[in-house]
């Protein structure tokens, strides 16, 4: 039969018989339940080479090391980032408080009275000159001079500039206006 169970008919009496199911195991298994049920026998423990203690030592201290150097690496990382964090004392995109568009316009206003940083007076090109009207001037307020001349004109499309004849001087071609103050730095000294 294709199955490992063998089928014993027994006779209990002249017209009615009883069947058993007896299961066959592998001999395999035997040996398998046999180690499981009697209990392990202890061996007297070999002396090992202290050759091979050693190696298995250091082969541990070396994981153990390493597994060190990975957390402490870890611990380094989220460091950076809790910093990072702690730096941005606004949500990006966040509103400005009162307070702090205040003193930035104070700070603003001390270095436009000196004349320092970004008002710093610059001279500037003949052709730039000629559009803004001034030889020295400080960088804000050229591009104020030169935005206030292609506005009177209606020289800007949107954001392309389509430059006449004076601004061909300084914007050879039409432009878009991100890259107008890559041109006026060249005639700004």
């Amino acid at each position: 039969m294709a199955n490992p169970e063998e089928v014993v008919a027994v006779a209990l009496a002249k017209k009615t018989t009883k069947t058993i199911k007896k299961k066959t195991t592998l001999s395999r298994t035997k040996k398998a339940a046999k180690k499981s049920k009697s209990p392990k026998k202890k061996s007297p423990k070999k002396a090992k080479s202290p050759k091979k203690k050693g190696k298995k030592k250091a082969t541990k201290k070396k994981a153990k090391k390493t597994k060190k150097k990975k957390k402490k690496k870890k611990a380094k990382k989220k460091k950076r980032k809790k910093a990072k964090k702690k730096k941005k004392t606004r949500k990006e995109g966040g509103n400005k408080s009162a307070k702090s568009k205040a003193a930035g316009r104070k700070k603003a206003l001390a270095q436009k009275a000196k004349g320092v940083g970004l008002f710093a007076p610059k001279t500037l090109s003949k052709e730039l000159a000629a559009i803004c009207g001034g030889n020295k001037m400080a960088r804000p307020q050229v591009v104020k001079k030169v935005w206030a001349y292609i506005k009177s004109r209606k020289l800007n499309k949107g954001r392309t500039i389509n430059p006449d004849a004076t601004l061909k001087a300084i914007v050879p071609s039409s432009c878009s206006m991100f890259k107008l103050m890559g041109y006026l730095n060249k005639h700004i000294k």
